[in-house]
């Protein structure tokens, strides 16, 4: 049962989740107000240098270099998520289950590249660490004034004072800095190996991957939502959902508890992108559409209210709001206020679930049944609808190009519009 529920789940990564890289950056409004303007703006003449690689493996941005050796390879997730990376035994890969789910691995990493995930992710975690390895550096050399609301963030990290006190002078006395004429001075190496205390550049390590894994949420070992959810079942009734679980105490809970303008920047800022994001994607997945449905679709979807909603539901701050708001609702016989997912998926908690969809579409009077029906009865039709069914089940169905020509070829196709 756990092997087919863990295949399930990849399946429907494959199927649903190839539109992820759009739900990535509004976590960009994080990054941007922890950073500020000025620290973002700062290291923008090095983007790419903080995106690629050097031919030596190693990054061609020397202090993120350092960076990414202190805080376990931030922005690494692409070489992580490699399918040849696997605690499985070798022998299982043989048999036909195990192939099976080779090749589900493979079609995760093509869905993970094209959707824009690994790029984006990679992005966020990187501009993260260097803005905020950079802004602790300002704050060691008195570049940036360290406030009331700063000392907070950093006490509740993990720092005592004497330990941040520890490593401002550390910084002052061992770090190496680069002067630039419109960017000002950024740190180029803190010199680890020269601090003489070495447990407390242990402790800055674990405290600031702590800060990084919040400002680019990544969830900890035993972030969980209830006993139970680290099982198979648990797993797969939760899928795509525990990333709104965690985003709960991490953004939410977290930001109320700072009250500061930086929690407010974020959660604003993060919006922000949300609706920018969202009415961009709109746009693309309306390529391909028939001109009267794409006329209907763009009119539904980018009223002033639909951008407004999804602008919320999709921020890093409305977490479980929106979930909660609307299968409330939906139990009452109301229609859904926040179905605005990047995936497709609704948001209620029963039928927004990824496989609870796939059986629906395949079976429950779904793609399958229509199929069959049609070359049993010679007075029924198979329809567009019945095509979309069918589209909705396949993977990579939703992935921008693909889902482009599939919706293009069912509008312009003969079918009935509707089965008789």
């Amino acid at each position: 049962m756990s092997t087919v529920l863990r295949n399930l789940r990849k399946y429907n990564y494959v199927n649903v989740f190839n539109q992820v890289g759009f739900s990535q950056i509004p976590e960009m409004g994080n990054v941007i107000a922890t950073a500020g303007i000025r620290g973002m703006v700062k290291y923008m003449p090095e983007f790419k240098k903080i995106m690629s690689r050097a031919k030596d493996g190693k990054l061609n941005n020397e202090f993120l270099d350092e960076i990414e050796t202190l805080v376990s390879g931030t922005g690494s997730n692409r070489l992580i998520d490699s399918t040849i990376n696997r605690t499985d035994d070798f022998a299982g890969m043989t048999t036909k289950v195990g192939k099976i789910e080779k090749t589900l691995d493979i079609g995760a990493r093509i869905t993970s590249d094209f959707s824009g995930f690994h790029a984006i992710d990679m992005m966020s975690r990187r501009l993260a660490a260097i803005t905020s390895f950079d802004k602790l550096a300002m704050h060691a050399t008195g570049k940036a004034k360290v406030t009331n609301s700063v000392l907070k963030r950093y006490r509740n990290i993990g720092f005592s004072d004497s330990e941040l006190q520890g490593v401002f002078k550390n910084i002052r006395d061992n770090a190496t800095f680069i002067e630039g004429g419109l960017t000002g001075r950024k740190i180029k190496r803190f010199n680890i190996d020269k601090w003489k205390d070495q447990d407390l550049a242990n402790k800055m390590s674990l405290y600031m991957s702590r800060h990084l894994r919040r400002v680019v949420q990544e969830n900890n070992y035993g972030e969980m939502l209830a006993m139970g959810t680290d099982s198979g079942l648990g797993k797969t009734m939760l899928q795509f959902r525990n990333f709104v679980i965690t985003a709960y105490s991490k953004q939410l809970l977290h930001g109320l508890h700072m009250r500061d303008f930086t929690a407010f920047s974020s959660a604003m800022t993060s919006t922000f992108i949300a609706g920018l994001v969202y009415v961009a994607q709109t746009h693309i997945q309306a390529i391909g559409k028939s001109a009267q449905e794409k006329d209907e679709f763009l009119e539904k979807r980018l009223s002033f209210e639909s951008i407004g909603k999804a602008s919320f539901q999709r921020s890093t701050y409305s977490t479980l709001l929106p979930t909660f708001i609307d299968t409330t609702r939906q139990a009452g016989g109301s229609q859904p206020l926040f179905n605005y997912r990047s995936s497709g998926l609704e948001i209620n908690l029963i039928t927004g679930n990824p496989s609870y969809r796939l059986f629906e579409k395949a079976f429950v009077g779904g793609a399958f049944t229509d199929i069959v029906k049609s070359g049993l009865d010679n007075e029924y039709d198979f329809s567009k609808k019945s095509a979309y069914k069918l589209k909705a089940i396949l993977p990579w169905q939703n992935m921008l190009g693909i889902t482009n020509i599939l919706q293009y070829m069912i509008d312009e196709s003969d079918l009935p519009d509707k089965s008789k």
